[in-house]
This record gives C-alpha cells, structure tokens and sequence, in this order.
C-alpha cells in the first residue's frame, strides 16, 4: 500500500535532512518541531528516544544537546528540555525547518491552547487566532 501523497510531502524532507546535515543541525529542528506541537518552552525528552528519531547513537545526541546548551538555544537536564532562545535555535537548524513546518502546517494549523500561532523563519507572523477551540 502506497502513501498518500500529503505524508510523503511531510515524510521525504525529513529524510533527506537525514542525509544531508549535521547531526547539530537535526537536532534542532527537531527540536523546533518539538516545540511546535506541545504548549510549554519545557518539555520532556529522553536522549534514547530522540537518537532513535534522528537516526544517530545516543553519545552523538549528548553531544549534540551539549553544543546546543552551550550556545544557550536550550537547557538540558534528566530528559527536561528547555527552549530557552527559539530565534537562536532556528538559526542553529537546517533551512529544512522551514520547509518541513510549512508542509506540516498545511496539514495541521500549529496554534498553542493560548491562541498564539507560533512563528518561524518566513512562515507568517505572530497573530492573535481568531478561530476558537474545539
């Protein structure tokens, strides 16, 4: 059974990020995308489950988180992540980011429980929702 076409769109640039960037660079976008879906700047995230996500050993994700720490994008302490600078953080991620949450958003509007679209890099801008929650 062939996928539709709309989880392929969402689907194949991850792969190919996979492929093509720094594992630093992955890290942060998933991150980012993390971040996107949950109503919290902290969130729980385990080193093992986000190796396994990114397609890389967990030492590679602990070094990963450190230089992401260091650049004060994030805190990171027994699988709690902080975003601590979002703007920094998307600058630390691929240009695929954009690509990938532009795709996503299609699918599935990213809007907080307080009504707060998130922003991104050339996504849209930081506006009050208008449409009420079910």
């Amino acid at each position: 059974m062939r996928p539709p076409i709309t989880e392929l769109r969402v689907y194949l640039p991850h792969r190919l990020d996979d492929a093509l960037h720094h594992v630093n660079e992955r890290c942060a976008r998933w991150l980012l995308e993390t971040h996107d879906r949950v109503d919290s700047d902290t969130f729980e995230l385990k080193q093992e489950f986000l190796a396994m996500m990114l397609a890389v050993t967990r030492p590679s994700v602990s070094i990963a988180a450190g230089a992401l720490q260091e650049a004060g994008t994030i805190t990171y302490r027994r699988g709690k992540i902080t975003i601590v600078n979002r703007e920094a953080l998307e600058d630390a991620s691929c240009s695929c980011y954009a690509l990938i949450r532009a795709q996503y958003s299609r699918l599935v509007p990213l809007e907080s429980s307080q009504g707060w679209l998130r922003d991104g890099p050339g996504i849209t801008s930081v506006v009050r929702s208008t449409t009420p929650r079910v």
